[in-house]
């Protein structure tokens, strides 16, 4: 039986809920964050509680406490990451513009659609082409990413790694 640490930590600076997730739900959130000043543009992030879509990036989010599951306190628990794609406003660009959403267990692609109509949407996040999304947002699509455990053998090392697919 394999028992996987809990990450804390903080995503939105607006609303400042802590989040807890499992150590490797944490890590594929990580990794869809940019790291400045070598990444261009930072990634939109939606915080479920506050309904906000904000860019972020790794310097943003501080690392993340190893805490115990059961540690006391009010937290969201975040253990599925979503990516959602939003339609720009401007109808002549075409572009779409990801977000990645860390959700709780009780989300899926159906209760983030019905939910998309009260997101709002922080000055900063705009398409390729520099146009803000359409309000209310039109989602394009919706995606559940997922952790895919692999085992590797080379050179009879077994290595257990870890993947992120959609």
């Amino acid at each position: 039986m394999r028992v996987e640490a809990w990450a804390s930590y903080r995503i939105c600076q607006l609303c400042n809920k802590e989040c807890r997730s499992p150590l490797s739900t944490f890590r594929l959130l990580n990794k869809y964050l940019p790291i400045p000043p070598t990444d261009i543009s930072p990634a939109n992030v939606l915080c479920i509680p506050c309904r906000l879509i904000a860019e972020r990036c790794k310097t943003d989010i501080p690392p993340p406490d190893m805490v115990d599951r059961q540690h006391p306190g009010k937290f969201v628990e975040t253990v599925r990451v979503f990516c959602i794609e939003i339609e720009c406003a401007d109808t002549s660009c075409g572009s779409r513009i990801q977000i990645i959403a860390p959700t709780t267990r009780h989300w899926n692609e159906t209760t983030l659609l019905e939910d998309s109509r009260s997101w709002s949407v922080a000055p900063s996040v705009v398409c390729a082409g520099e146009h803000s999304p359409k309000k209310p947002a039109t989602v394009l699509s919706i995606k559940q990413l997922r952790i895919i455990w692999a085992f590797f053998n080379a050179a009879h090392y077994s290595v257990l790694g870890w993947l992120a697919c959609c």
